[in-house]
C-alpha cells in the first residue's frame, strides 16, 4: 500500500498519523495520506500567500510557460490521474479517461 506526505513548500512533510484513503466501491483502503498539525497548516498557506505574491510579478508570457508545462504533464499522466481518482471516488475509469477529469483539467490550464 502507498503512504503519501503532503507537499509543503518545496518539500515533501510527514506528519504525524496516517489516514487511510478508501475505494467507495469495495470499501478496500488502497493508500494512506498523511496529516498535519494546524501549525504545519498554517505555516503551509504562509507558503502559498508567498508563492502568490511571486507568481504575481511573472508576466503573463512566463506564467504561461508554466500552465503549458503544467497541461502537458497532466496529458502525460492522464491514465494515472484518471485511475486513482476512479478508486477514489468510485466511478468508472471510463468515465473519467473519456474527458471528464484530466482533459479538462489539461484544457484549463491551456487556457488560462
Amino acid at each position: 500500500m502507498q503512504r503519501h506526505h503532503l507537499y509543503i513548500n518545496g518539500s515533501w512533510v510527514e506528519g504525524g498519523q496516517w489516514l487511510p484513503v478508501v475505494n467507495p466501491a469495495d470499501g478496500e483502503v488502497f493508500a494512506e495520506v498523511t496529516s498535519v498539525d494546524r501549525e504545519k497548516v498554517a505555516g503551509a498557506l504562509a507558503s502559498a500567500q508567498a508563492s502568490l505574491n511571486q507568481w504575481r510579478i511573472l508576466t503573463a508570457m512566463e506564467r504561461g510557460d508554466f500552465l503549458l508545462a503544467i497541461a502537458r504533464e497532466l496529458s502525460n499522466r492522464a491514465e494515472h490521474i484518471a485511475q486513482v481518482i476512479t478508486m477514489e471516488n468510485g466511478k468508472p475509469v471510463d468515465a473519467l479517461t473519456a474527458g471528464l477529469c484530466p482533459p479538462r483539467s489539461n484544457r484549463s490550464a491551456i487556457w488560462f
